[in-house]
């Protein structure tokens, strides 16, 4: 696939791409994976220790689990 003209004059247009001359013009192909992390360590040892409270229907949310039914689906 590629880049059209407007695309390859415009600077920074088109991230995490790279560019390669061809026989049929210039052409690119997008990376399988992202090179930069986004997600901090911090708040996954967070989220992972707040998971098994969540889980727990008598426990501090239980008056989420309680609307359950009035809560889930007026969400969808």
């Amino acid at each position: 696939m590629c880049l059209p003209p407007a695309a390859q004059r415009v600077p920074g247009i088109i991230s995490n791409i790279s560019i390669a001359s061809g026989a049929r013009g210039n052409c690119f192909s997008r990376q399988p994976y992202s090179t930069s992390h986004t997600v901090d360590p911090t708040e996954m040892k967070k989220f992972q220790a707040w998971s098994a409270k969540w889980w727990d229907e008598e426990g501090v949310y239980s008056a989420l689990h309680a609307m359950n039914d009035i809560r889930v689906p007026f969400i969808r």
